[in-house]
């Protein structure tokens, strides 16, 4: 065999293992980009200020960006932290401690938000919805 053959030779192999890495690369890339979606969302925007109906009562509520949550009415004011699971909304808050600072116990609570509404029915029970201030 001359060397013109030997030297073909190894250019083929090499091309064949360049074709092969790059498209185990490529099914590489597409299964972790499949992986990386992002989560499902609810289906309306819940950062900002809200006039948030909970059972019969109304309070003046802000969702912010970093997951704080604060919820106010005439008499209360209700701090605490939301997350969004599916088109689930979870909420823990607790009562303004006032000057005592020491905070009772945490309420727990969430809501399935209607697809294509910005209202729901509270996993205890009660009527739910956000409405613009």
């Amino acid at each position: 065999m001359d060397i013109y053959s030997r030297v073909l030779r190894v250019v083929y192999w090499v091309l064949v293992v360049l074709v092969v890495t790059v498209l185990a690369a490529g099914m590489l890339i597409a299964k972790v980009r499949a992986q990386d979606t992002d989560p499902p969302k609810l289906p309306l925007p819940v950062q900002g200020k809200w006039l948030m109906l909970w059972n019969s009562g109304r309070w003046d509520t802000e969702f912010y960006q970093g997951g704080g949550y604060v919820a106010k009415d005439s008499n209360t004011t209700w701090y605490g932290s939301w997350e969004v699971k599916g088109a689930v909304l979870h909420v823990e808050e607790f009562v303004d401690p006032g000057p005592s600072g020491k905070v009772g116990s945490i309420l727990r609570w969430d809501v399935q938000i209607a697809p294509g509404t910005r209202k729901g029915v509270l996993s205890g029970g009660g009527d739910f919805s956000l409405d613009k201030p």
